[in-house]
């Protein structure tokens, strides 16, 4: 048989492999308390002035990748909090079972089997393989505290998020959801300047209509990193060079009631 020909048998042997070993993406664990994360998901449960995209990208684990969809219909028959993907194919996760596998060596008959099988185990473990991820409490703690902390920059100083967990014991995998209850978001009540030196005064109130800072306005943190950059830009472009972001302090005040925050 030509040496192609071989190549071809192999590599179509490979992908065989590859596809069978994904009936079973949780063989590779451990015995023990080990969850394959299967999917997250982030549940706002209020109206919210919030990317749903930044606050996915704030979790800390991502399920193995996979080609999947979601049928909304489906999705009307599952928990609360949780939606239905229909994965098809996780061929990064088969990839790395395949190479990994112990218990269901791959034999050869010749030098050549064997030598390209290695190679191939190697290429499919370190190039295409992806280990499974494994759920992780702790990271879901970290992730919990970031997102109440992007909730808090956004405005929603009384947000919670909870996490909710549905497992599917037989296949050793899980699902997590994200509820964040934001709450009524601050408004900026009123803005007051104080500054020191009588130049620099002037010339702020002289440009106070292009501030960023709002009464009404929803607080945000970056509104305030945003009139910090404006302000320094303003005394620098009019001569005080050294005039740096250090010298812009921002002090809130939340204990007014009424979701309103006086800033100075």
């Amino acid at each position: 048989m030509p040496k192609k020909n071989y190549s071809f048998l192999l590599f179509l042997t490979t992908g065989i492999l590859l596809f069978l070993s994904g009936c079973y993406p949780t063989r590779s664990l451990t015995a023990g308390e080990e969850w394959l994360l299967k999917s997250n998901n982030i549940v706002v449960k209020e109206k919210a002035n919030v990317d749903t995209d930044e606050l996915t990208a704030i979790v800390k684990q991502r399920p193995n990748r996979a080609v999947n969809f979601s049928i909304p219909s489906l999705n009307l028959f599952k928990p609360r909090n949780f939606k239905t993907d229909i994965v098809l194919l996780r061929i990064n996760l088969r990839a790395y079972n395949l190479a990994r596998s112990k218990n269901e060596p791959i034999t050869a008959s010749t030098v050549f089997y064997k030598r390209w099988i290695s190679k191939v185990s190697k290429w499919l473990e370190n190039k295409v393989g992806e280990a499974p991820v494994i759920y992780d409490t702790l990271l879901t703690d970290k992730s919990v505290t970031q997102l109440e902390e992007y909730m808090f920059q956004q405005g929603y100083f009384n947000s919670r998020v909870d996490v909710e967990l549905k497992k599917r014991p037989r296949k050793k995998m899980l699902r997590a959801a994200y509820v964040i209850t934001p709450g009524t978001p601050y408004t900026v009540d009123s803005v007051y300047v104080h500054i020191p030196q009588d130049d620099l005064e002037v010339l702020y109130k002289s440009n106070q209509g292009k501030s960023v800072l709002k009464a009404g306005n929803q607080y945000k943190y970056e509104d305030l990193d945003k009139e910090r950059q404006r302000i320094v830009a303003l005394y620098q472009d009019n001569g005080y060079f050294f005039f740096t972001r250090d010298y812009v302090r921002f002090d809130l005040d939340s204990s007014h009631g009424n979701n309103q925050v006086p800033s100075s």
